[in-house]
C-alpha cells in the first residue's frame, strides 16, 4: 500500500491499472467511436482465440472419455434458490450492455439497420462464446471448485502452461475491451445532459477533429479509477441492482411512449403490438423482481441499503440539476434576437 484515503487504499495494484488501463482507454475514446470499435474487435480476437482452443480440446475429451458434464448439476448442499440466484446474477451482468447501444446511434451510419444487425450477430457469438468454452472446461473434473480465474488452470490441464497464459492474456483483453466499450457508451449521458442544460456546457466540449465528448470522456474516466478503490463485492451488488432498475425503468418508458406518443417515428420497433412488447416485457420483469428477491435473501440489508443511498443522492441531485436547467433556458431564450417586422410601405 502507497497511502490511503480515508477507508480507500491506494496501492501499486490501482496505480497499474489507471496507467495501463483507465488513461489510454481514456485516450482510445477521445479518438472517436471508430476506434473504440475497431480496438474492440481486434480485443476480441484475442479474447476468443484462447476460448475457441479450449472448446475444441474440452469437448474433445468428453466425446472421447464418454463424461456427462451436467453431473453433478449443482454442488452438493447447495440450495437451488441460491445456485438460481447466482447463474441468474451472471447472466443479467453479462448481457447487460445492449441497452446502452441507443446511446452511440448518432455516432453509428444508418442505426435503424445497424444496430439491430450487430446485436443479433452479437447475441449468437456471445452466446457460442459463453456456452461452449464452459462445455469443455467441464471435461475437467472438480467445477464444485472453481473461483475468479479457475478458467486458466482448466486450459492448463487441457493444453498445458501455454494454453493457460494465453487464456489469462485473453482475459485481460476482454476486460479492457469490455471497459472500452462502457466507457464508450456512458459518457454519452453526461454529454447529453450538458446539451439539453442539466450540467454544466463544459461537458458538451467535443473534441474537433472526431466529435467525441472528450471533457465527459475524462470526468468519468476519474469516476471510475476513484470507484476501483471501493470493495468489489459492494460494486457489484451495486451494479446489479441499478442495472436491473433501469431495465424496469426503460420497459416502463416503452409502454408509456407507445401510449402517449404511438405515433413517435420509431427506426426500428418491436412486432407484433403490445403482444410483442408482452412477450418481451413480461419474462424480463420477472426475472428482474425475482433476481431481486433472491438478492435480498442472499445479502439482506446491505444490497437494499447500498441501493438506498446510491437513488436518495440521485434524487436529490434532480432539483438543483432541474433549476439550473431552467435557469440555462431562460438566459438562452432572453439572448435569442427579437426579430422586428418592417412597416409595411405600401400605400
Amino acid at each position: 500500500m502507497l497511502f490511503s484515503l480515508g477507508p480507500f487504499q491506494v496501492d501499486l495494484q490501482w496505480v497499474a491499472g489507471v496507467a495501463l488501463v483507465i488513461i489510454p482507454m481514456a485516450l482510445l475514446n477521445i479518438r472517436g467511436a471508430k476506434s473504440v470499435g475497431d480496438s474492440a474487435l481486434l480485443f476480441s480476437i484475442f479474447a476468443l482465440l484462447p476460448l475457441l482452443i479450449v472448446s475444441v480440446l474440452g469437448i474433445w475429451r468428453l466425446v472421447v472419455e464418454g463424461t456427462n458434464p451436467l453431473v453433478p448439476f449443482m454442488p452438493a448442499g447447495v440450495e437451488p434458490a441460491s445456485a438460481i440466484a447466482v447463474g441468474l446474477s451472471v447472466v443479467m451482468w453479462c448481457y447487460c450492455g445492449f441497452d446502452r447501444v441507443g446511446l452511440i446511434a448518432g455516432e453509428i451510419k444508418d442505426p435503424g439497420k445497424t444496430i439491430p444487425k450487430a446485436m443479433i450477430v452479437s447475441m449468437i457469438v456471445i452466446i457460442l462464446a459463453y456456452s461452449l468454452p464452459l462445455i469443455g472446461a467441464l471435461s475437467v473434473p472438480g467445477w464444485e471448485d472453481w473461483f475468479a480465474g479457475s478458467f486458466s488452470d482448466v486450459a492448463m490441464v487441457l493444453g498445458g502452461p501455454w494454453l493457460g497464459i494465453f487464456v489469462t492474456i485473453g482475459g485481460m483483453f476482454c476486460a479492457i475491451g469490455l471497459y472500452s466499450s462502457l466507457l464508450m457508451s456512458s459518457t454519452r449521458t453526461p454529454f447529453v445532459l450538458s446539451r439539453d442544460r442539466w450540467l454544466t456546457p463544459a461537458l458538451a466540449r467535443q473534441s474537433r477533429k472526431t466529435g467525441s465528448p472528450v471533457v465527459s470522456i475524462i470526468v468519468c474516466s476519474i469516476i471510475y479509477a476513484f470507484f476501483t478503490l471501493g470493495d468489489f463485492v459492494d460494486l457489484v451488488v451495486l451494479d446489479v441492482f441499478l442495472i436491473n432498475l433501469l431495465l424496469l425503468l426503460n420497459l416502463v418508458a416503452l409502454v408509456v411512449l407507445r401510449i402517449k406518443q404511438p405515433d413517435l417515428p420509431r427506426p426500428t420497433r418491436l412486432p407484433w403490438g403490445w403482444f410483442g412488447i408482452a412477450l418481451v416485457g413480461v419474462p424480463l420483469a420477472a426475472s428482474v423482481l425475482y433476481l431481486m428477491y433472491l438478492q435480498w435473501v442472499d445479502y439482506g440489508m446491505t444490497a437494499f441499503l447500498i441501493l438506498a443511498v446510491t437513488l436518495g443522492l440521485s434524487t436529490a441531485a434532480y432539483f438543483p440539476a432541474r433549476w439550473y436547467q431552467k435557469r440555462q433556458a431562460q438566459a438562452a431564450s432572453a439572448a435569442e434576437p427579437v426579430s422586428v417586422s418592417a412597416p409595411d410601405s405600401r400605400p
